[in-house]
């Protein structure tokens, strides 16, 4: 199938980054029959990280009103 196509070059490319040997894996081990599992053991923070501060809304935008154009008089006609 295309999506255990797409995977398992995922996956490969995965342990080329990291250096993986799938004979001895250190991060993520094959499970025959069913896919992948991550293995490398997992670390909590001892506190989570503080939210950023949100950014300033923009200011609105304040439309100029534009000149109404006027007509000029035509010249009377001679």
């Amino acid at each position: 199938m295309e999506v255990d196509e797409g995977i398992n070059t995922a996956i490969r490319k995965i342990r080329r980054a990291f250096n993986e040997n799938t004979d001895e894996p250190r991060f993520i081990a094959t499970v025959v029959g069913r896919g992948y599992r991550f293995i490398a053991p997992v670390e909590g923070l001892a506190e989570p990280a503080p939210e950023p501060e949100p950014a300033p809304a923009p200011e609105p935008a304040i439309d100029q009103p534009r000149p109404i154009p006027t007509r000029q008089p035509h010249p009377p006609h001679r």
